[in-house]
């Protein structure tokens, strides 16, 4: 018996091979769920290969090299850069298949005329697919287009990838998903629904709440409970004087909230106290070479205490010599878990040929901590090329282009930086670039270019709200009337709107009469 609990709980490793032999070995299938789950929450960079493998041997049983297949889509690949086409190529459906579900951007010209044809015989893997890079706001279309497709398991699909941006046009279709006929398809919609900060999701769960079925009832009171604390919050974190235009914003779901007498007592104290959930947890702290070796070097050994939150490091006071040894250590190690550690230390050390390397590193994880922990070591043009050639390819999407854009504008020349960044701002069809590019200028102080950009605020979200409230954010702070106001009045988002509420001071009086009917409807 297989003591998957356990071995999940420790993240025990030395379990990794039994449980790729059970694979192996397995006749049917149907004892192999468990199996599968366990290992992928281990995460064993060693189970890679020998996965690979049974994926790719056509002479195992097809139940094996599924099941190798499934535990793959859950780890850090470092040969699926190179795989994925010739997998579509293979002719083999297990692996074409394999191929959509780990498809990039750099495989839109084979996945994305998949997902235009419901008919397709890989048409949900192709859905499936796009999940992670596809930023576009026509990919987003596709998973929205997905949500009323007449197959369960792929709306229910489209409804979680929509999950990660939270985009706009999605919301109807989620709220639509919420009555659907299938239990798993209503409970995929509400845990998407559920990170929408607008009042139309909110209604839509409240008014769930008489006729949810008993399998969802559970998860939609956490949901909504979650969501008008958001609310509550977000006027209580406001001055007195600004509360009036958040309070007329949210009169449709005032009945609902409880925010009146509380932030009274708030604002009456002026306090702020937290009361931590989780009691802080206990950390290793490491201060030599020799130590931090010790505790990776057993890689079989129990992984629950190794991961990143659980050490401190005093990078700092290590010797030269331990700085020179954990370089090449880190450097040179096979597990993308201790690459990734590395990055903080490399950073402490200033060692940007270190972390240059890691910028090509085939685990994105690791590749975006070298990129984020860049930002924080001294300048070098060389650096900064590498971090813009990354920045370009095209697979570079979410927060690893985030973190090069931002690691790219710390040791760039200042020679045409703000051009460049008010080109990504005004032209950039992927939002997390867009974004950075603003908030890099507005941390540059470069006024001029960012108020150039305001006239993004007359445009529709590309997916979210997001980006709106940063330059929102901006004028408030540099006390600015926000262009195009009674406009933004209109979009329903509370973080939209709670910047809004604070802009109200430096509006020029000709717009008051256009936000009063603004806020009012």
């Amino acid at each position: 018996m297989i003591p998957h609990e356990e071995i999940r709980q420790k993240l025990d490793r030395s379990w990794t091979f039994r449980l790729i032999d059970t694979i192996r070995n397995s006749q049917s299938g149907d004892d192999l769920e468990e199996v599968c789950k366990t290992i992928a929450g281990l995460d064993d960079p060693r189970s890679i290969e020998p996965l690979i493998e049974m994926l790719e041997d056509r002479d195992l049983p097809y139940h094996i090299r599924e099941a190798a297949g499934e535990v793959l889509q859950h780890g850090c690949i470092a040969r699926c850069e190179a795989d994925r086409r010739g997998w579509w190529n293979s002719g083999d459906k297990l692996l074409m298949k394999h191929a959509l579900l780990e498809a990039r951007t750099s495989e839109a010209d084979i996945i994305i005329p998949i997902a235009q044809d419901p008919q397709h015989e890989f048409h949900r893997d192709a859905i499936a697919g796009i999940e992670f890079g596809f930023e576009e706001p026509e990919y987003k279309q596709l998973l929205i287009k997905a949500l009323e497709h007449e197959n369960a398991e792929i709306r229910g699909i489209a409804a979680r990838n929509l999950c990660w941006d939270e985009p706009v046009l999605a919301e109807d279709g989620l709220i639509k998903l919420l009555n659907d006929p299938d239990d798993e398809v209503a409970s995929d919609a509400l845990d998407t629904l559920r990170w929408f900060s607008s009042q139309k999701s909110f209604l839509s769960m409240v008014a769930l709440q008489n006729s949810v079925r008993d399998s969802m009832r559970e998860d939609l009171q956490s949901a909504i409970t979650d969501q008008k604390e958001w609310f509550e919050a977000a006027f209580g974190r406001l001055p007195r004087e600004h509360q009036p235009f958040l309070l007329t914003w949210l009169k449709p779901i005032e009945e609902l909230l409880s925010f009146r007498k509380e932030n009274e007592e708030v604002n009456a104290t002026d306090e702020r106290v937290v009361t931590p959930k989780h009691p802080p947890r206990e950390k290793t702290v490491l201060c030599t070479a020799q130590e931090v070796i010790s505790l990776f070097d057993d890689a079989d050994g129990c992984w629950n205490n190794k991961q990143r939150w659980r050490i401190e490091c005093k990078w700092n006071e290590f010797t030269q010599f331990d700085m020179e040894r954990m370089s090449v250590y880190f450097r040179e190690h096979q597990d993308h878990h201790i690459r990734e550690f590395g990055c903080c230390a490399l950073a402490s050390w200033d060692r940007n040929d270190v972390l240059e390397i890691f910028l090509h590193d085939a685990c994105s994880g690791v590749k975006r901590n070298a990129a984020y922990q860049l930002k924080r070591t001294s300048p070098s043009k060389a650096v900064a090329q590498t971090l813009f050639n990354v920045y370009q390819h095209i697979n570079s999407t979410g927060e690893l282009a985030a973190d090069l854009l931002a690691a790219f504008v710390v040791h760039a020349p200042r020679a045409g930086l703000e051009d460049l960044l008010v080109d990504i701002a005004l032209n950039e069809r992927r939002i997390a670039r867009k974004r950075t590019a603003v908030q890099e200028l507005i941390k540059m102080e470069a006024h001029s270019s960012v108020e150039s950009l305001l006239s993004l605020l007359e445009e529709p979200p590309l997916l979210n709200w997001g980006l709106h409230k940063t330059l929102v954010e901006y004028c408030v702070e540099q006390e600015l009337a926000v262009p195009y106001f009674s406009e933004l009045c209109k979009a329903d988002d509370l973080y939209l709107q709670e910047w809004l509420a604070k802009a109200v001071p430096y509006l020029k009086p000709v717009l008051l009469k256009g936000v009063s009917y603004a806020a009012k409807n």
